[in-house]
Order: C-alpha cells, then sequence, then structure tokens
C-alpha cells in the first residue's frame, strides 16, 4: 500500500448535508477498495482559477490515504462518475529517502574539492544532502 493525497472539488451549490454525505462516500469508496483514510482536511469554498462548466467556485477538500495503485485506477474511474465532484486529482506521497552510507552534505563536499575547512563555508538554513560519487 501507498501513500496518496486525494484532492478534490464539491459543488458549491451543495448544502453542509449533502457535502458531508458526499465525503462519507468517498471515504466508503476508499474503505470498500481496501484502503484507508489517514487525514482529511476541509480548505473551504474558494474561487476557482478558471470556471469549470458552470462553477467559479467550489469547496475543497484534501484527503490523505492508503491505498494500492490498483485501488487507485478503480476509485479515479468512480469518482469521473460522481456528480457532486467538479474535479479531483490523486498525487502519490514521496517519502524523504534516509540518509545512507556513501551520502555526503554539501559542506563536507565542498570543502574536499575546494581543500577548505569546513569551518570556513558560511552556514546554510538548511543541510543539503547530495550523492557523494
Amino acid at each position: 500500500m501507498r501513500n496518496y493525497e486525494l484532492t478534490y472539488i464539491v459543488k458549491p451549490d451543495l448544502d453542509n448535508a449533502n457535502r458531508a454525505a458526499a465525503l462519507e462516500r468517498i471515504n466508503e469508496l476508499i474503505a470498500a477498495d481496501g484502503g484507508s483514510v489517514l487525514s482529511s482536511k476541509e480548505w473551504g469554498m474558494r474561487k476557482l482559477g478558471y470556471p469549470i462548466g458552470k462553477f467559479k467556485e467550489g469547496f475543497y477538500m484534501h484527503l490523505l490515504c492508503q491505498l494500492t495503485p490498483a485501488a487507485v485506477k478503480q476509485l479515479d474511474n468512480r469518482l469521473k462518475l460522481n456528480a457532486d465532484l467538479i474535479r479531483h486529482l490523486f498525487v502519490q506521497e514521496e517519502h524523504i529517502r534516509p540518509v545512507r552510507r556513501g551520502v555526503k552534505k554539501v559542506v563536507d563536499v565542498l570543502s574536499e574539492e575546494l581543500m577548505v575547512s569546513p569551518d570556513l563555508i558560511p552556514p546554510a538554513d538548511e543541510d543539503i544532502i547530495v550523492e557523494a560519487e
């Protein structure tokens, strides 16, 4: 199972009860495909970047969920058929790989290449890590 972010836009003309029912249906679809919802956030009513159909604004929702790749395809097809949604987008959450052996900080690489003491290189706001050759 992989982590995915699902952002979708609900039609603005739905009342709160119907909007909550739409969210519950999507959560049930995720559970039916063997997935789970890790977190959900309501971003609220926002203006769209461009009109979609007759809509100029929509209610944004953001979910973090765990699904298999096959379940994402099935859920994507089901969400395309959902009349309450204007748009939706799945994005696979990227993981930061742990620092491995053979990986050095930029300061260490620069100090080796320039033959300068690491103390002479000004500190950065955050450590940047590069692959060592």
